[in-house]
């Protein structure tokens, strides 16, 4: 499989997350993993947070067919 892993840190806060973007090939398919780790390490501000990160995730997922078939011109938020 092919892999993209990075941090992310999350806004103001000093913490780092981490991303990881895994492919891979299924059959005659290619199939999208996204595993985003680390935000527990936000403490009390961790519950909140994965909602709003679930959200982003799930925008970003919806669009993203149109980007591989060139057909977005606007990012998802």
């Amino acid at each position: 499989p092919y892999r993209l892993k990075y941090t992310w840190v999350v806004g103001d806060a000093p913490i780092e997350t981490v991303v990881l973007w895994t492919l891979k090939e299924v059959g005659n398919v290619t199939k999208l993993s996204i595993e985003h780790s680390g935000i527990s390490k936000l403490g009390d501000a961790a519950p909140e947070s994965f909602d709003h990160f679930s959200f982003g995730w799930d925008a970003c997922l919806d669009v993203l067919p149109n980007y591989l078939n060139e057909k977005a011109t606007e990012p998802a938020h």
